[in-house]
């Protein structure tokens, strides 16, 4: 059994509670703690990614610093990251923002980054 919590070998708080929870649950399912488990922390969201302008990415070489966070709801023409030009620090960065309304679901780790990396992904509720 494994797991992946936070992403990009972070560790966090919310993904220890997150962690410790959920292992209790399994431990208890299977029989190994006794008692009720503990509840689950949030209901299970179904999501989608519809299309490619639910992608943000960089627009020029440099260090990336992103504007919004996992599970921020935003609109299309938000700023989503600045990305500072690491061999020109005196130029203005180049602003990446998001083409279509959503919530961010993914945010790349890694500092550094080339142009064309992908900094974010957008999903919507799922919708048959």
């Amino acid at each position: 059994m494994s797991t992946e919590l936070a992403g990009g070998g972070q560790v966090t708080p919310a993904a220890l509670r997150i962690l410790e929870a959920g292992l209790r649950r399994v431990l208890t399912l299977v029989g190994a703690l006794g008692g009720e488990p503990p509840p689950a922390a949030a209901l299970t969201r179904i999501m989608q990614v519809r299309g490619p302008d639910y992608y943000v990415y960089a627009p020029d070489p440099g260090l990336f610093e992103p504007l919004v966070e996992l599970g921020d709801e935003i609109n299309a023409g938000t700023p989503a990251a600045l990305i500072h030009p690491h061999d020109t620090p005196w130029r203005a960065p180049a602003t990446a923002a998001f083409g279509h309304a959503g919530t961010v679901i993914c945010k790349r780790v890694p500092g550094r980054v080339e142009r064309g990396d992908c900094l974010f992904h957008l999903a919507d509720d799922f919708a048959p």
